[in-house]
């Protein structure tokens, strides 16, 4: 027998994991990412189009009538019942349908829940991890790709330093940067940047539009362009009063938030899905969920389960809708006592943070809260997007009480965020004669024990948006 032959003949084991995703899991998972606003909304939603379930009522004063008993015509009732629902359900579903190509009926086993039709809209992060996998990436790429999307806020902007997402990856900083630099040229252009200067240019570029003029005017002459100082503009660039106002016609056509008309909430609609109360030298946390309706299993239509034994089909209907309806009142519970736990979590962490304000920020990561909570990182992940806490320093996105450190000069760490907070309030209080370089500003925090390059705070003054400091001398003599 020859090699090829006896290799042919050899047989391998091959042991691979899988998470089998059930309906009942995915649906857990969709309302465990909810925040308060998606899940009052899309309880609703369920209340409508769901026979079994109910939203609880105060208790009936005395001598006021409750009805407990279904009618005497169970079957009846519920074949009535059962065609008005399955109506319903085709005349919704075929309106969700009409604009897919052909118009062909779906099977009835593979419909679309009706509480995702009703609420789902394709978000920001959908639309780009999309063209992340049309594009040309590697999967390595992807991963890095996904990391970054995972991390946009909102209105499109990275919110993490490019250097956090490649030590959370262990992969080169300049692999993030290649990649965050080309979803910065996806649709819409722009996402993915640190700052608005930054947005802009990307959209000038990809756009085509304008040229060295507009740059300038997006970049290091960003502030004047926002403060409309078209004076020191003409001077510092050279134009005259027709050019200039065609730079900013050019301009007035970019989107200082990229990612904004893919938000489903309205920004002035943000409310807080936890709040921290202070207890004296402590802090605990509570659920912002007053206007969320208490669900319960309606026993008035649980009776009609037994009713519906003889008849398969509606038997069938049915116990999927009460199957439902159970996984939606325990993925509620499962969402509220994790989006607690988390809560109550990060305010422990960020202790200095609730007591003295955003210089007192301590590093924090995900791994950190989920072994101090005993839940999987991912599940940490998923339960911090787009969930606000109120706190006595205002209302945040859970996400930003998360940062990487920075060595002090005596080993200790802090956060990041927190020194990005103290370099800000070094600049606000500089001599506008004088401002502070880089360089000095570095000096000033080593003496404050927080040891950085130059080119950090470099990094962290263009995350904030602020300008050099001959920029910001030019910017105040001007």
């Amino acid at each position: 027998m020859t090699m090829d032959q006896r290799l042919s003949l050899k047989q391998s084991l091959k042991l691979q994991q899988k998470l089998i995703l059930t309906p009942q899991l995915r649906l857990a998972l969709e309302i465990l990412q909810m925040n308060r606003l998606e899940l009052e909304e899309s309880i609703f939603q369920e209340l409508e189009v769901n026979p079994f379930l109910e939203a609880e009522t105060p208790a009936p004063e005395e001598g006021s009538q409750h009805e407990e008993n279904p009618p005497v015509d169970h079957v009846a009732e519920l074949e009535h019942l059962s065609n008005l629902l399955e109506e319903g359900f085709r005349s919704y579903h075929a309106e969700q349908t009409a604009f897919h190509y052909g118009g062909a009926e779906e099977d009835e086993e593979e419909r679309v829940d009706p509480l995702s039709l009703a609420t789902h809209t394709e978000t920001l992060s959908e639309h780009l991890a999309w063209q992340l996998q049309m594009n040309d990436f590697s999967s390595y790429e992807v991963k890095i790709g996904a990391e970054i999307i995972g991390n946009l806020d909102s209105d499109g902007y990275l919110r993490v330093e490019p250097e956090e997402i490649a030590n959370g990856l262990g992969v080169p900083l300049e692999d993030v940067e290649n990649v965050r630099r080309r979803i910065q040229e996806f649709d819409p252009p722009g996402v993915a940047s640190r700052n608005l200067s930054e947005s802009l240019a990307v959209q000038l570029k990809v756009s085509k539009l304008g040229d060295e003029i507009e740059m300038r005017m997006v970049t290091e002459l960003l502030q004047y362009t926002l403060n409309r100082n078209t004076e020191q503009l003409k001077k510092v660039l050279k134009v005259d009063d027709d050019r200039l106002r065609r730079a900013y016609e050019i301009i007035s056509h970019l989107d200082p938030k990229p990612g904004r008309n893919f938000s489903t909430t309205p920004v002035e609609a943000v409310i807080p899905d936890l709040k921290v109360v202070q207890k004296g030298d402590d802090f605990d946390v509570i659920l912002m969920d007053e206007r969320i309706p208490r669900l319960r299993l309606s026993s008035h239509y649980r009776k009609y389960l037994q009713a519906a034994k003889d008849n398969p089909d509606i038997a069938k209907f049915l116990l999927e809708r009460y199957q439902r309806a159970q996984g939606i009142i325990k993925g509620i519970f499962q969402r509220n006592d994790t989006l607690l736990k988390v809560g109550r979590s990060i305010v422990k962490f960020q202790k200095e943070f609730m007591l003295q304000g955003p210089e007192h920020m301590t590093p924090l990561t995900l791994k950190d809260v989920a072994a101090d909570v005993d839940m999987h990182e991912s599940t940490i992940s998923r339960i911090t997007t787009n969930k606000w806490i109120d706190t006595p320093w205002g209302i945040f996105p859970l996400k930003h009480f998360f940062s990487s450190k920075v060595r002090g000069a005596g080993g200790e760490t802090h956060s990041s965020i927190a020194v990005k907070e103290k370099i800000k309030k070094l600049i606000k209080y500089e001599d506008p004669a004088r401002p502070l370089s880089d360089d000095e500003i570095a000096r000033r925090l080593k003496s404050e024990g927080i040891n950085i390059a130059r080119r950090t705070v470099a990094k962290y003054r263009d995350a904030l948006g602020i300008p050099s400091s001959s920029q910001r001398r030019r910017l105040k003599s001007g």
